[in-house]
């Protein structure tokens, strides 16, 4: 028979593996820092929901993964500020819906206007060429609530003139639309702006806030309040 001396490690043993067995299992504390910080990415991006002081626009727009349109001259702004250009539906939606879409071989698109050196939101536009996308841009627009102001098939008023200063008549003049909403809630003001039918037909809308200095310079440059 073996000793008790020869057994002691062996009864030492089985006690350390039925006491292990036995222990309660320790729980893990939540850590909130071990989450994946939430991004803009994680969420759908709505034009609509941007209240202009969003503070990194290069770094929104990358968040996005996204690819910008070349800007072209026709893409201005003003002194001491940049744009991007994006026509993808990841960006260009507003209250749900996708305004994405192609005339021939235009594209709809928003130019995003930010400080040079801030990187902060500016303002934007939203330039779109599909009646159909302008169309659910417009009701969701009048949820806005009445304009401020409203002029239905204003002229365009530019006339082109030949070599003698004689007036080109035109077989058919185009029109144009002109609305502006003030939002009393977000403070912005929102200026929309429609030309022409089918292939030539363009939607602009302009959406800052009028208060700050280079919002008037661009209302100013652009002519935006010419109906007062």
């Amino acid at each position: 028979m073996a000793s008790i001396k020869s057994l002691f490690p062996l009864i030492i043993l089985c006690l350390s593996i039925f006491a292990c067995s036995f222990s309660p299992k320790e729980s893990k504390p939540v850590n909130s820092f071990n989450k994946a910080p939430v991004t803009n990415n994680d969420e759908t991006f709505d034009l609509a929901k941007l209240t202009l002081k969003e503070p990194d626009v290069p770094g929104m727009v990358a968040e996005r993964k996204v690819k910008t349109e070349y800007l072209t001259a026709t893409d201005q702004t003003i002194i001491g500020f940049e744009r991007l250009k994006i026509s993808s539906a990841e960006i260009l939606r507003y209250a749900g819906n996708d305004l994405s879409g192609i005339n021939h071989t235009v594209k709809n698109n928003v130019l995003l206007h930010y400080n040079e050196k801030t990187k902060g939101l500016a303002f934007y536009e939203v330039r779109l060429y599909t009646e159909e996308q302008s169309a659910a841009l417009l009701a969701a627009l009048k949820k806005i609530g009445k304009p401020e102001f409203e002029k239905l098939g204003v002229s365009k008023g530019a006339i082109e003139i030949d070599e003698d200063g004689n007036e080109i008549k035109k077989a058919s003049e185009e029109k144009q639309t002109f609305r502006v909403w003030e939002n009393s809630k977000n403070g912005l003001t929102y200026y929309l702006v429609e030309r022409g039918k089918g292939e030539s037909y363009t939607l602009e809308l302009t959406v800052l806030n009028r208060s700050e200095n280079y919002a008037k310079q661009w209302i100013s440059f652009r002519s935006l309040d010419w109906y007062k």
